[in-house]
């Protein structure tokens, strides 16, 4: 027995349905993704740092996390004077640490040519410190009779410090790390007559850029992780649908689907890390 016609307009029509309800879906969610709530949170590191030290001025060592996904995560690590975090290792995380208040004494070590190598260095703040996964480092605090505010940037998300011994071979596989001086780095860019400048860091994957504004600067939103700005120097104001002003210390965290714009004050240059997860 013959099979029966097709009824090919049916097909096309119901096709045609499913399509443009498809689309429709897409178009909604397109419109979610670019117009959704303008979230923008401002937390100045250097004051949290003190509040940690105020509610709780016998605890050595103490944390705070700002954001954290599976991604990437930020957070606070605050030292108590004097304090030490013995060699340690991140097996499964990148990490770059900035130096927010104080001195830091960082000792690495890492492999090079196949031979045992360190670095044994004491940095003032503004000093980035990016660490690759499994290179070893101490951190100590030597700011005279004070508290150490460090914040720390990891892609994966941080998990745990993994404690080990000098002469740990591990180490031998580990890359070294990469420091970077962010004051002297503004010294150079305002010689130049740049309204801006972004500059990637070895650090993190690619996701960890400095960023120097002397006029205006529109940073892209990306992906559904946060875009985080944090400012070393200088003065301004961020607008991401919602505007606040920028000063030392703050870190600014934005999702918005038509990014934000960062203005600098007239002679106060923005100096800081922008940092984008998913980039």
């Amino acid at each position: 027995m013959p099979s029966p016609p097709r009824d090919s307009v049916g097909l096309f029509r119901n096709r045609s349905v499913r399509l443009g309800a498809l689309l429709f879906l897409l178009a909604l969610e397109t419109c979610f993704v670019l117009s959704y709530e303008v979230k923008l949170r401002v937390v100045n590191i250097v004051e949290r740092g003190h509040e940690l030290v105020r509610d709780d001025p016998k605890n050595p060592s103490m944390n705070d996390t700002f954001y954290a996904t599976k991604a990437a995560s930020i957070h606070l690590h605050v030292l108590g004077p004097n304090e030490v975090c013995q060699l340690h290792v991140h097996r499964n995380n990148d990490e770059a640490t900035l130096v927010v208040e104080g001195l830091a004494h960082v000792t690495t070590r890492f492999g090079r040519d196949g031979q045992a190598a360190s670095l044994d260095e004491v940095y003032p703040a503004g000093t980035l410190i990016a660490l690759p996964a499994l290179c070893a480092h101490r951190w100590h605090n030597v700011t005279p009779g004070a508290y150490h505010n460090n914040l720390v940037f990891s892609r994966p998300a941080f998990t745990f410090n993994d404690f080990v011994k000098p002469d740990d071979p591990t180490l031998l596989r580990a890359s070294p790390p990469s420091i970077v001086d962010l004051p002297e780095r503004l010294s150079e860019f305002l010689k130049t007559d740049k309204a801006a400048e972004l500059g990637p860091l070895p650090a993190l994957g690619g996701t960890l850029f400095t960023l120097f504004v002397r006029d205006a600067y529109v940073v892209a939103a990306r992906g559904d992780e946060p875009v985080s700005f944090y400012v070393v120097q200088g003065e301004g104001e961020i607008d991401a649908g919602t505007r606040a002003a920028l000063a030392p210390g703050d870190l600014a965290m934005m999702t918005h689907g038509a990014g934000a714009r960062l203005t600098a004050q007239p002679g106060k240059a923005l100096a800081g890390l922008l940092f984008y997860p998913e980039r």
